[in-house]
C-alpha cells in the first residue's frame, strides 16, 4: 500500500520563505502547510502532527522556544523532526538547547533558499529510509 505523503508544516512569519518553502516541497510530493504564527503553529500541530516542522523561532504570540517545549510535553508528537529556521543570532545556551531537541538549526541569514531547501530534503530523505527498514 502506498504510504500517504510526509506532512510537513511550515512556521515562518516571512512569506516569502513561507511560500517558497511550501511551493517547493508540495511539488516533490509533500503535504504541506503553512502557518505565519506561534499560535496558528500549535493550533496546527494539536490537530494533526506533522512529520517535519519548520520552525522559525520568533514567531508572533508564541515563540519557536516555546512551541518546542510544547511537542517535547505532547506524546502524539514524538514522532515530528523539528527544523529550526532563523535569523537570530544564538547564545551558546539556546544552541545547546536547540541542538538537543531539533534535527537541524539553519540560520536564514547565511544561506540563501535553495540551500535551506536542500538540507530540509536531506532531512526528509534520511525519515524515509527510516521508515522503510
Amino acid at each position: 500500500p502506498e504510504r500517504a505523503p510526509h506532512t510537513v508544516l511550515v512556521a515562518d512569519d516571512e512569506k516569502m520563505i513561507a511560500d517558497y518553502l511550501t511551493e517547493t516541497l508540495a511539488a516533490e510530493g509533500y503535504a504541506v502547510a503553512a502557518v505565519s504564527n506561534g499560535s496558528a503553529a500549535l493550533a496546527s500541530i494539536n490537530a494533526a502532527p506533522p512529520d517535519i516542522l519548520l520552525l522559525d523561532l520568533m514567531l508572533q504570540g508564541v515563540n519557536g522556544f516555546e512551541i518546542i517545549e510544547a511537542l517535547e510535553k505532547d506524546p502524539k508528537c514524538k514522532g515530528t523532526s523539528i527544523f529550526i529556521l532563523t535569523a537570530r543570532h544564538l547564545t551558546p545556551q539556546e544552541a545547546d538547547y536547540l541542538q538537543k531537541r531539533t534535527e537541524a538549526v539553519i540560520l536564514k541569514g547565511s544561506k540563501n533558499l535553495p540551500e535551506i531547501l536542500g538540507q530540509v530534503k536531506k532531512r526528509l530523505k534520511a525519515l524515509e529510509a527510516a521508515d522503510e527498514r
